[in-house]
């Protein structure tokens, strides 16, 4: 069986995780579920809190492969849960997860003479992605540019963008994704935060 949710994160565990010639398993077949259902809490709750900052695990796939328990009894519930979360936090440490920020969609209106200065401005300071440029003149001759900006950019572009087309240039936005931050920026944010 297989999850995923909003976060776009995939947990998959296969059917025959427990081993069912353990006594216990055979007696209680009950058990099986109970101890599936701890081990994905335990997953789930791990994705949740990440090691970056405490931000949730996105676009993240977990595969649990088997359980190994001593004795002649499985463990408690409880138990199954913090040992799963210990396992994510633990293969977490080992890769590179990385903070992700909000990228916001642009699409800016601005006349055919002042495209060259937004698309520099877009491209360059604001370390964003054209996705189209628009070749045909509306009615007013204002050329369409739909752009990918980091949305931490986009604060105070309007007055930027009044300054580039003199005062001729509109645009609206909404958050679309979320996408990596440079190492630079995810540095500063870890120094802002943890104080180090």
């Amino acid at each position: 069986p297989h999850d995923r949710n909003a976060n776009n994160v995939f947990v998959e565990m296969p059917d025959e995780l427990v081993a069912v010639n353990n006594p216990t398993m055979v007696a209680f077949p009950w058990l099986h579920t109970s101890i599936r259902r701890s081990i994905w809490d335990g997953v789930h709750n791990a994705l949740l809190r990440g090691t970056l900052l405490g931000f949730a695990v996105v676009r993240a796939k977990v595969r649990v492969s088997d359980i190994v328990y001593y004795g002649h009894y499985p463990s408690t519930p409880a138990a199954y849960r913090a040992c799963a979360a210990q396992a994510v936090f633990q293969a977490l440490a080992q890769c590179s997860p990385q903070l992700l920020e909000p990228l916001a969609r642009a699409v800016i209106q601005c006349p055919a003479n002042h495209v060259g200065a937004v698309l520099s401005d877009i491209n360059g300071s604001r370390m964003g992605r054209v996705l189209s440029l628009d070749d045909s003149d509306d009615v007013r001759g204002a050329k369409s540019i739909v752009a990918q900006v980091p949305l931490s950019a986009m604060i105070g572009y309007s007055s930027a963008l009044r300054s580039l087309t003199a005062g001729s240039g509109t645009f609206s936005m909404h958050v679309e994704d979320y996408g990596p931050t440079t190492k630079q920026q995810r540095d500063q944010i870890l120094k802002d935060s943890l104080g180090y």
